[in-house]
């Protein structure tokens, strides 16, 4: 059949469920698939149609139909079986279609085909292989959870995609499969496939989180008594704790995982049942595998980048939660293992600011729900490096401003150990997205940042290096109100320590401190996992009998021993939120929002003080989905609100477009006359929220400075966000402090009569960091000898030496449009953003290297044409 697919995409299908008009695109398709080695080619071209029907939006149907002929058409024009079965497997994922449908290479047919594929997390699957053998591709977070559920044990074999984080959630977290297959499958390896570069770092992690530090050579260069007294204790209880082979031996890494490379992108597995199958990994691709059974015949195709699923179900809160003086709001209470809970995790609010305990995988996402801005995260205590218990953290390190760890000094230097691993930097690269609140062990002292919360630390009775906490909260005369402790995890038994004492195996000075630890403790939040290395419920009880109880790491929800287990998003609340520190909640809400960046510190104090004890700022509450301004409409007065809890959506013709979270601001576009004063967009609440709304008579005096924040943020915000950008998914905060601190710079040959440059190469003093947004420059690299190439919009230019005082500019770069319109940013603004926002300077460092590998493949394409090069 001869097809014109030109002639088909010329014309508009009006009604997709007419039948004459699906027949007479299906016959389009089918055209086009009777030229290819397809022996099915109804069924490809039925599902297709199916496919495009799904699609709500006319006009996006014709788009997508005539993107599908189009590609459809390039196949035709390619001779291998195996590269049309690949391109065919790349337009099913770019359409959405179930990956468990395949077009599959049989002898010199693609055959339609169904993968025996299950989505167990985002961009993680299991293929079943055989009648009784699965593999597994990408590592989810929890990802063991859905074998559990199914009551299966984890595959033996598990393929890392090369792409390890993906909104700062890691997906090679493989510790828990570790311990199924070992500890439940008769000592069996995890056999992973991943590159050497991939082995090596998993290496580190692994020595942090299954045997902890070598304590012996820690102890031979520590001088100081009390510290090698802490460090004699440790190995102690990892002596005693850690899992041993026949022979008595500590089993050491290579006893739990077997690592298998890719050679040449391949790589061979054994199976069980003696069945031979090949892995190839598309070089292009790092999420892409393709699956070869022992026939040499494709059995499938893999691509994790367009495995996706919702991973989180909790409601969303409807009101806004209470910011406590002191108390704890739980994300959950699950461990490694149970199937229908996440990890142990909980905020504890400490004087009305939130310190996250153990955080969790997709917290974030998790928090937003509950109307709680994790951007105001910055304190994290991690009671040890098990991935139940701190897997969550990479997020906020990689997407965030700086934290704060707080922890004693062996488990924070094993938290950035790992963590450095992960995220393929080094403990010193480290330093700058963290700061380190080192604490003693055994003694009560303040916790910088708080006047009435002092913390206390001790080594829990675990294999690694693990803290327990207690947090204590004192009135303003210094009488100590209430006690909390936190366990981590730990085993927890009196009688057994007893027996362990008598027969020598332990010292009495190494178990007392368990037992002493909670004795002045008010509320116990103690994990009951019960096992060889955590604690049964009754040995708490028993011992505490009068203290109040919390429960979490347990798969049960509710205790028959006494005490309660905590469930995701119950509220403790111990000391009620505090009225007179409102002050200093509205000031630390001030400094980000974009409107008051030009404002003093004592104007921002003036209008804290309105919203504190005035009517000129309202507190306004909104329901969780309640419509907060409505598109079209005119406003009632010349107010403006400022996010001050919670979340909101931006949605224009019903399309969401944008979320705003706290510190940003609403309503601004309509007092500033933008679409006639008219609310150019529907605004709605996605958590319960808290809006300040800002009375004309509250903002009237700083006017001229709002207005000019104003005009800054609007023009500078929506480029900093676009896709060219490479600022693009940071967080709202460091978006809205960049944007506000631009300005804009237009070099328009036809206004000056030549084309200025933006940088000369060797100016010692290049002070300017550029960001174009409209128009090309050249990048000179050598004028005499023509090297250079061009950059255009999403463009940054210029931070080789803003980020490096002795660096000077590599190239001389001038406009080549006869216009160029750039965003700016000016030294002394830039290295403020940097030491507030560590991500902004590890996006200026890539650009930069990138930069440098352009300049010298511009002088390798000169010298490959015969030319000698050198500089000057």
């Amino acid at each position: 059949m001869d097809i014109d697919a030109r002639a088909e995409s010329s014309f508009k299908i009006d009604d997709y469920y007419d039948k004459e008009q699906k027949i007479q695109v299906v016959n389009f398709f089918l055209g086009l698939l009777f030229t290819l080695p397809i022996q099915n080619p109804n069924s490809l071209a039925e599902l297709l149609w199916e496919t495009l029907v799904k699609i709500q939006n006319k006009e996006e149907r014709n788009t997508v139909r005539r993107d599908i002929i189009f590609k459809l058409t390039q196949l035709t024009e390619i001779k291998d079986i195996s590269e049309q079965s690949a391109r065919l497997n790349h337009l099913f994922r770019d359409l959405g279609i179930d990956p468990t449908c395949q077009p599959l290479v049989r002898g010199k047919e693609i055959i339609l085909g169904k993968l025996d594929v299950e989505v167990l997390k985002p961009h993680t699957v299991s293929l079943k292989v055989n009648e009784r053998e699965k593999i597994v591709f990408g590592a989810a977070p929890e990802f063991i959870k859905t074998f559990h559920a199914h009551g299966e044990n984890i595959p033996e074999y598990l393929i890392l995609s090369g792409k390890t984080f993906r909104d700062g959630i890691n997906f090679a977290e493989i510790e828990f499969a570790i311990y199924d297959n070992f500890f439940f499958q008769h000592g069996r390896k995890l056999k992973i496939i991943c590159t050497q570069t991939q082995e090596t770092r998993l290496r580190i992690i692994l020595q942090v989180t299954l045997l902890g530090p070598d304590f012996d050579r820690l102890m031979a260069f520590e001088q100081n008594e009390a510290r090698r007294q802490e460090l004699e204790r440790l190995k102690a209880y990892q002596d005693f704790l850690a899992p041993r082979d026949n022979d008595g031996n500590i089993i050491d890494i290579d006893g739990y995982i077997e690592f298998i490379h890719f050679e040449d992108n391949t790589a061979e597995l054994t199976l069980a049942s003696g069945e031979r199958i090949k892995i190839l990994k598309a070089p292009e691709n790092p999420d892409a595998f393709t699956i070869i059974d022992s026939n040499g015949e494709m059995m499938g195709y893999i691509d994790l980048g367009g495995i996706t699923m919702e991973e989180f179900d909790f409601p969303v809160q409807r009101t806004p939660i209470s910011r406590d003086e002191f108390g704890v709001f739980v994300l959950d209470s699950g461990d490694g293992f149970t199937p229908d809970k996440h990890t142990s995790s909980f905020l504890m609010w400490l004087e009305g600011k939130p310190l996250l305990v153990d955080p969790m995988a997709y917290s974030e996402k998790y928090l937003k729900r509950k109307g709680i801005d994790s951007n105001e995260i910055v304190d994290f205590f991690i009671s040890h490096n098990h991935g139940d218990h701190d897997q969550g953290v990479y997020n906020y390190l990689i997407r965030g401003r700086r934290i704060r760890l707080i922890g004693s000094e062996i488990n924070v230097q094993q938290t950035l150990k790992k963590v450095a691993a992960a995220i393929d930097t080094s403990i010193a690269d480290m330093k700058n997205l963290v700061d380190v609140v080192p604490l003693p062990i055994g003694q009560e002292v303040e916790l910088p940042g708080y006047k009435h919360v002092t913390v206390e630390l001790e080594y829990a009775f675990h294999p690694i290096p693990t803290n327990m906490i207690k947090f204590r909260y004192r009135d303003k005369t210094g009488k100590l109100v209430k006690t909390l402790g936190y366990s981590g995890d730990t085993v927890f038994d009196p009688e057994k320590y007893e027996e362990w004492i008598k027969q020598g195996r332990l010292k009495r000075e190494y178990l007392q401190p368990l037992l002493d630890f909670f004795k002045d403790a008010d509320i116990i939040i103690h994990e009951a996992g019960g096992g060889v290395i955590h604690t049964y419920m009754e040995k708490v009880i028993k011992y505490y009998p009068k203290k109040t109880l919390y429960w979490v790491h347990t798969k049960l929800h509710e205790s028959e021993a006494g005490g309660t287990i905590l469930k995701s998003g119950d509220q403790l609340t111990f000391i009620n939120e505090q009225i007179q520190k409102k002050m200093d909640w509205y000031l630390k809400l001030f400094e980000k929002v974009p409107l008051f960046s030009n404002l003093s510190v004592i104007e921002r104090a003036e209008l804290a003080e309105m919203a504190a004890h005035s009517d000129e700022i309202e507190v306004i509450e909104y329901l969780a989905g309640e419509v907060i301004i409505r598109e079209g409409d005119l406003p009632n007065d010349r107010s403006f609100y400022i996010i001050a809890q919670g979340s909101v959506d931006i949605l224009q013709h019903s399309h969401h477009i944008a979320s705003l979270g706290v510190g940003q601001q609403l309503g601004e576009m309509a007092l500033f006359g933008n679409n006639e004063g008219r609310r150019n967009a529907t605004v709605q609440a996605f958590a319960g929220v808290k809006l300040l709304k800002i009375h004309e008579k509250a903002y009237s005096k700083y006017m001229a400075k709002i207005e000019r924040a104003y005009t800054h943020y609007k023009e500078a915000r929506p480029i900093l966000d676009a896709s060219q950008s490479p600022f693009k998914g940071l967080n709202h905060n460091i978006l809205d402090n960049i944007a506000t601190q631009m300005d804009k710079q237009v070099f328009d040959e036809a206004i000056e009569g030549k084309k200025r440059p933006l940088i000369i190469k060797g100016q010692a003093h290049n002070d300017v960091l550029y960001l174009i947004v409209e128009g090309e420059v050249g990048v000179i690299v050598d004028k005499a000898k023509g090297i250079g190439f061009r950059l255009g919009r999403g463009a940054v230019i210029g931070e080789m030496s803003l980020l490096d005082d002795d660096a000077v500019p590599m190239a001389t770069v001038v406009p080549i449009t006869r216009k160029v319109v750039v965003y700016t940013l000016n030294k002394q603004s830039l290295r403020k953003i940097l030491e507030q926002y560590p991500p902004v300077r590890y996006i200026l460092e890539g650009i930069a290297q990138r930069r440098k590998r352009q300049n010298q493949e511009a002088i390798f394409k000169y010298q490959s044409k015969g030319h000698d090069y050198s500089d000057g």
